[in-house]
């Protein structure tokens, strides 16, 4: 057993010898420290390399690795920006040294801060993946969520335009940026995707009920009403759509017996929305019912003064 692990150890030095023969003194002095954990002295050493071979892309990228070691995301990163292009015979590895940057930042500090619903910090390393290796488009689009949620449109829009440019047949990804596109109001690009997004997905309640809502607010009445009809064939359960094309009949058809049907099966599922209950009362009024318009009426008062009462409490 002592010959074989004396055997081990020999040709591990061999090994060693090696990968270092070749390399400055600088360079192979930092690895050797990098491999025992001296981070900062290996960081010293690489900078030493750096200096001396400033067009030497393995430098850069055992610099990368080390600033990583350290959490030193943005100093990691400049150094592959700064390696990357130098020698074609180390295009593959500094790729493969920005997927290990990526997988590090993404999965062990984006990903946990948004599961625990801190966006403010998961953005910020959504960002810094999206910057270790920028073909990736899951980073791009990650980062455009937690941009919706903290309530900046205009950012999520471009980052779900630039998870496009890098997938642009993912229908995930088309979708979040049609909604961003709503969300700032621009309607007419959010359909141009959306009506691509229809075809692509016929039985997809989401995208059938996103399509509706660009045509509402295009004020294409008709066409949204067919959707709105659409998304609840699709899926019974999907409120948002009983809702708005209840309003849709109620506001721009004056279908007011057409929104009554709508809006009781609404809040049949829903009983706790005082507008609808209100809009149940005016249809009711205008339809002659005067007892079920009292009725109503009085239901939206109750959950308005519920949920005051909830919220002094």
């Amino acid at each position: 057993m002592r010959i074989i692990s004396l055997l081990a150890i020999s040709l591990l030095m061999l090994s060693l010898t090696v990968l270092l023969s070749c390399k400055t003194p600088e360079l192979s002095g930092g690895i050797i420290a990098l491999e025992a954990g001296r981070i900062d002295e290996a960081i010293n050493y690489f900078q030493q390399a750096r200096d001396k071979q400033p067009e030497n892309p393995e430098v850069y990228m055992y610099l990368a690795k080390a600033y990583a070691n350290k959490q030193m995301w943005e100093e990691a990163i400049e150094a592959l920006d700064n390696g990357e292009g130098l020698d074609p015979k180390f295009d593959e590895d500094i790729k493969l040294a920005r997927e290990e940057l990526w997988v590090k930042i993404y999965n062990d500090f984006a990903i946990p801060a948004y599961v625990e619903h801190d966006y403010e910090t998961a953005a910020e390393y959504f960002e810094l993946a999206s910057r270790a290796d920028p073909t990736k488009a899951e980073s791009f689009n990650s980062l455009g969520l937690c941009y919706g949620i903290l309530e900046k449109p205009e950012k999520a829009v471009e980052a779900f335009k630039k998870a496009v440019e890098l997938q642009p047949d993912n229908v995930d990804f088309l979708t979040n940026l049609s909604s961003a596109y709503l969300d700032i109001g621009d309607t007419e690009k959010a359909a141009e995707i959306l009506f691509v997004l229809a075809e692509k997905e016929p039985d997809n309640a989401e995208v059938q009920y996103k399509v509706a809502r660009s045509l509402h607010l295009q004020g294409s009445i008709d066409e949204a009403i067919e959707k709105y009809r659409k998304v609840i064939e699709l899926d019974p359960e999907y409120l948002d759509a009983y809702y708005y094309l209840g309003s849709a009949l109620q506001d721009e058809k004056q279908d007011y017996e057409g929104a009554v049907e709508i809006l009781e099966k609404y809040v049949e599922k829903y009983e706790d929305d005082e507008v609808a209950w209100a809009r149940l009362a005016q249809c009711y009024s205008k339809t002659g019912n005067k007892e079920k318009a009292i009725e109503a009426g009085k239901k939206a008062e109750e959950i308005i003064k519920k949920k005051k009462e909830e919220e002094n409490q």
